[in-house]
């Protein structure tokens, strides 16, 4: 008896260690699954990450480069070569002109497009005094027109300080006129294909002269324009008739 229940009980242990060995070989079978369907989810889910990650990308890059190329101010210069920059909300050239061609020949000389406008002035200012522009009876005639006030006024010092710095720079002795100018001027004078600074000037001039037309008057400097105007309000003033001329329309001074 002793014998058989010693071949009894071999058997039936033997049986407990395969069920224990049945049962850790199906832990490891299920974990094997398991993984292997994480492995295939995230081989499914990886395309639709990437995809969504383009996505994002080009709407951050479309939503950078319309706030980038979108104007938010306008510079106009006038000496004689007349220039305008057309700057973004982080203070960038994204595009310049000319009103005419002495204009068009100084801004083939410069590359200020992504410049800060006031590097893009003093690049300007440089070459217009190479070209012998600025003398001591010359007027340089500066204007902006910007959306927000604060804008503007922080252009208008920024400018004032560079051309300060510039005329120190390379010793020229000029007269300045740093002014903004309201959106309806600004658009006027384009239509007229004339500066800001010009088209006001004219204004006056046509005030007080009767017989000027603007076309005529387009052809003179802003200098002479003021001079002209200037000359006619003083002599309305001799001859009695009490006539005086209107100041800088939509523009303010700096």
């Amino acid at each position: 008896m002793i014998g058989l229940d010693k071949r009894v009980a071999a058997i039936f242990d033997r049986v407990q260690a395969e069920e224990a060995l049945r049962k850790k070989t199906l832990c490891c079978l299920c974990g094997e699954i398991a993984q292997r369907n994480g492995r295939r989810k995230a081989r499914q889910w990886r395309p639709v990450a990437v995809c969504a990650a383009l996505l994002v990308c080009l709407l951050c890059g479309g939503y950078w480069q319309n706030l980038y190329f979108t104007p938010s101010a306008y510079i106009d210069l006038d000496i004689n070569p007349s220039v305008e920059l057309t700057v973004n909300s982080l203070g960038r050239v994204i595009a310049s002109g000319a009103y005419n061609e002495e204009g068009e020949e100084i801004l083939q000389r410069v590359n200020l497009r992504h410049a800060k406008y006031n590097k893009a002035v003093e690049s300007l200012l440089a070459e217009m005094d190479a070209a012998g522009y600025f003398s001591a009876d010359t007027l340089l005639s500066v204007t902006v027109q910007a959306g927000q006030k604060e804008e503007e006024d922080t252009m208008l010092a920024s400018l004032e300080m560079t051309i300060e710095q510039c005329s120190k720079t390379h010793h020229y002795d000029t007269i300045t006129d740093v002014f903004a100018v309201t959106e309806e001027v600004r658009r006027c004078a384009h239509e007229k294909q004339v500066s800001p600074a010009k088209y006001l000037a004219i204004q006056q001039l046509l005030a007080v002269d009767g017989d000027a037309d603007f076309e005529s008057c387009a052809q003179h400097s802003v200098h002479e324009l003021q001079r002209l105007a200037q000359e006619g309000r003083n002599g309305k003033e001799e001859s009695g008739t009490g006539g005086h001329g209107h100041g800088r329309q939509g523009g303010h001074h700096h």
